[in-house]
């Protein structure tokens, strides 16, 4: 579910920058969709985000991963924060940097304790590689380019929670034969 829930949220990305009046989305944060028209794409979207962060935290509570759970909890509840206030509001903004921190770091320990050296040189390194393809050219895109990122990561690391959802014993069915209304003669 994470992954279509994913590849919506990419769709309408893409069709929030084509159908785009202003001629300036690229440059435009996420939560600036919700301000121009059509606006319904930028809720879809931030509700999608939301809906995948508790999508996530469901598989590490059936994972029964507590500390996993707690840090997708926390992020999708930063999120949903962002995704309920105006764009224009100093907390918006503060709790938006806070979200995309908290994630980043909690990727950078994640790999850290899998000992997956190479993955976290490259988690390390995707700010700065971000800057670099957009050339600095705004923060908008740099930060729908992370947002892309994260999404990406959830999905891989959801799935890797997938794989430890322990399996149901299954059910021993005995069949009990109960004959009614026959009579027995000695």
């Amino acid at each position: 579910m994470v992954k279509l829930f994913g590849i919506a949220f990419a769709t309408l990305l893409v069709c929030a920058h084509i159908a785009d009046a202003q001629g300036n989305a690229y440059e435009r944060p996420l939560s600036l969709f919700r301000d121009y028209e059509p606006a319904w794409i930028g809720y879809a979207m931030f509700a999608l985000l939301v809906a995948i962060g508790l999508a996530t935290v469901r598989t590490a509570f059936r994972a029964e991963s507590e500390v996993h759970a707690g840090m997708y909890l926390l992020s999708t509840g930063l999120l949903a924060y962002v995704s309920a206030t105006p764009s224009d509001n100093e907390w918006h903004q503060n709790f938006a940097v806070v979200v995309m921190l908290v994630l980043f770091i909690y990727y950078a320990v994640v790999l850290y304790y899998r000992d997956a050296m190479f993955w976290l040189l490259f988690h390390l390194l995707t700010p700065s590689f971000m800057m670099w393809a957009t050339r600095l050219d705004s923060y908008g895109i740099w930060q729908k380019g992370m947002i892309l990122y994260f999404l990406a990561a959830t999905i891989v690391h959801q799935g890797v929670l997938a794989r430890q959802i322990p399996k149901r014993a299954k059910v021993r069915r005995t069949k009990i034969k109960v004959r009614v209304g026959m009579k027995r003669v000695a």
